[in-house]
């Protein structure tokens, strides 16, 4: 199998934040098809492919999910399973 990419190639999607319960921020990908639709999909890719966040290695992570409530933890699975 080969695969070539095309330079000229516009990007055809971007890095999008839905909003979850209790202020929680859902990274998603808006795709955008040749027919001028798009879609969203959840997006795995992590903060690194947030143009806007600036990540120091040396400090990891932000605990994002500390005192999350068990509702909340609840609809967080809920959402991961669906995605599935």
């Amino acid at each position: 199998m080969s695969l070539t990419i095309n330079p000229k190639a516009k990007a055809s999607s971007h890095k999008i934040y839905l909003d979850g319960p209790g202020g929680m921020r859902v990274p998603a990908r808006q795709i955008h098809l040749t027919d001028s639709t798009s879609f969203q999909v959840y997006d795995t890719s992590g903060p690194h492919s947030d143009p806007g966040l600036v990540v120091d290695v040396r400090y990891g992570l932000a605990p994002l999910r500390d005192g999350c409530s068990a509702r909340t933890c609840a609809w967080w699975r809920r959402l991961r399973s669906a995605l599935r």
